[in-house]
């Protein structure tokens, strides 16, 4: 089997092309920079109250096998 060696021609992008292309990386660079503060801080509130909820989830576990046992002992004393 032949191998066919492949050549691509280098090919010129047009100067103004390329200055819109950077103008326009340059300002999305610049709007994701803004964002990235606004996104974290959503995404920390949002873990904060995750972990409120889960940690209020365990107090209520807890809690409620306190009672359980607290119920059962009395219940053994009453006998």
């Amino acid at each position: 089997m032949i191998k066919k060696k492949v050549v691509y021609l280098p090919y010129k992008v047009n100067p103004l092309i390329k200055k819109k292309y950077h103008i326009l990386e340059n300002a999305l660079r610049e709007e994701e920079e803004k964002l990235r503060p606004i996104r974290e801080a959503e995404f920390a509130r949002e873990k904060a109250i995750r972990d409120e909820i889960e940690l209020q989830e365990l107090e209520k576990l807890f809690l409620n096998s306190s009672f359980v046992e607290k119920d059962q002992e009395n219940l053994v004393n009453e006998e």
